[in-house]
């Protein structure tokens, strides 16, 4: 893995890096011209949470999405669910490889 890789799966939170989740991620900041810095900032607060309504997906985002389409809007959310399924499977591992971890944060 080379060091951009590195730099942008640790920024994700991700166990491994994932060359198509991150491509659509910045894709999608490219287009809506959404600010890199608010994102990440607001990408931290969205839940490891396979359960959260489609509806809720992007509330810990919104801010830094502003005025997107109802098309750009379904490109979001479909990147987030992508995101929560990677972000689900590294606490997984995380979990399983480590179960005697202290940390209930992860």
């Amino acid at each position: 893995m080379d060091e951009y890789q590195s730099i942008m799966t640790k920024k994700l939170g991700l166990s491994k890096y994932n060359k198509q989740l991150i491509s659509k991620l910045l894709n999608n900041l490219a287009v809506d011209k959404v600010d890199y810095t608010n994102f990440f900032r607001l990408l931290s607060n969205v839940k490891a949470d396979r359960d959260i309504p489609e509806t809720e997906l992007l509330v810990p985002i919104k801010a830094a999405l502003l005025d997107i389409g109802k098309e750009r809007k379904e490109a979001w959310i479909s990147w987030v669910q992508t995101y929560i399924e990677e972000v689900c499977l590294f606490v997984y591992i995380k979990l399983f490889s480590f179960p005697n971890c202290p940390d209930s944060n992860i």
